[in-house]
């Protein structure tokens, strides 16, 4: 927690928290549903950080998703699989995704859902933060610097 408030508290200025993981399921090409307490985390984050959202999914169908759950305007960037060559747990998504918040990966706080998410973070040099509110279970986020119940915990730790 000490090393997590740091990266967020020096000199007045924020860092960027970069998601990964919004929706429960996706079928047909198109995000089922959001993740409970996902809307209101990010509403919590966005006065004071800078968000950007990776996906591996294609950026027709993350638009869709976004527009259709009202979340298009709380992030400052996204990064799709159309964006990059090489997706996670390849660090070039996240290394974009901190790019486009106009900050390094070291200011960044990754979190995410599944072991690659954890990995691409690390990798990129961001800080990792897993939640097990998706598709991974507490050994697959292992290597997270924390792991939290659900992506709502976030406004305890920041």
């Amino acid at each position: 927690l000490e090393q997590v408030t740091c990266l967020f508290g020096h000199e007045g200025q924020r860092g960027g928290v970069i998601l990964v993981q919004a929706s429960d399921n996706f079928a047909d090409g198109r995000f089922n549903f959001l993740i409970p307490g996902v809307e209101a985390t990010l509403q919590r984050l966005k006065p004071t950080y800078r968000l950007a959202l990776v996906t591996t999914r294609d950026r027709e169908a993350v638009g869709h998703f976004l527009q259709r759950n009202g979340l298009a305007d709380l992030f400052d960037a996204v990064v799709t699989r159309d964006d990059v060559r090489r997706l996670k747990p390849h660090p070039e998504p996240v290394i974009l995704a901190a790019q486009r918040l106009g900050l390094t990966p070291q200011e960044c706080l990754m979190v995410g859902d599944t072991a690659v998410d954890i990995q691409a973070g690390g990798a990129a040099g961001a800080r990792t933060v897993g939640v097990l509110c998706g598709f991974g279970q507490e050994r697959d986020l292992a290597d997270a610097d924390r792991v939290l119940p659900t992506t709502a915990d976030l406004d305890g730790l920041l």
